[in-house]
């Protein structure tokens, strides 16, 4: 565990100043905060690619005063992605441990790493799908395909179009709803015009009539 010499070398190599009063734990807060901030202001995006929902709102220091709920948002989802912008090194189990303690995460360093592990992991794949269902949108929409579009290509589409529909609503319900009504303008649209082609798109028109879960 760092000293509090250490912990006070540490905050002068982040250009902290005036701090040298305050207590062990309440310096590591300190530093893992502005670790934070500045790993905030480095380029991370303050949107989720799939939803467009805000992931976080800047962690601005007022002392002692930052935004809770959204250190615990960005915890959750990015712990396993930080490090000191400065030495490039991973934070700390130290460091994130005395931010989970502040916002009330009573979990280890290691267990919220994991979780936000797993939280990446689902936000790739999401990401993978949502690219996936507007590739089989682009093919119902193209005309080059009318020929041979029957019930085993609607078929094998109607497959896909679950899987991926699946994946996304397990990372962002949301998005995979805004996807479920895309899917379903798509078919509404192209259904009476390929009605004399066969009966393929009538099949995934019905089909999306209803909601995403009874697709």
């Amino acid at each position: 565990m760092p000293t509090v010499k250490d912990l006070r070398r540490r905050a002068d190599a982040l250009g902290l100043t005036g701090f040298w009063k305050l207590r062990k734990h309440d310096l590591q807060l300190l530093i893992a905060c502005v670790v934070l901030q500045r790993w905030h202001r480095r380029g991370l995006k303050h949107e989720c690619p799939i939803s467009g929902e805000r992931v976080l709102q800047p962690v601005w220091l007022r002392g002692h005063a930052y935004e809770l709920t959204s250190l615990r948002s960005y915890l959750a989802d990015h712990a396993v992605e930080l490090s000191d912008p400065m030495t490039g090194c991973a934070l700390s189990d130290a460091e994130l441990s005395a931010v989970c303690d502040q916002c009330g995460i009573q979990q280890s360093a290691r267990a919220v790493r994991s979780a936000a592990e797993r939280r990446r992991q689902q936000r790739e794949l999401a990401e993978i799908s949502a690219l996936a269902l507007d590739d089989l949108m682009h093919e119902i929409d193209t005309d080059e395909a009318t020929g041979v579009r029957g019930l085993e290509w609607a078929t094998a589409l109607i497959a896909d179009a679950r899987s991926h529909l699946h994946l996304l609503a397990r990372s962002c319900p949301a998005s995979a709803d805004a996807k479920f009504a895309q899917l379903h303008n798509v078919t509404q649209r192209q259904a009476p015009r390929l009605s004399d082609d066969d009966d393929a798109m009538s099949v995934l028109a019905a089909l999306t009539q209803g909601s995403r879960e009874d697709f």
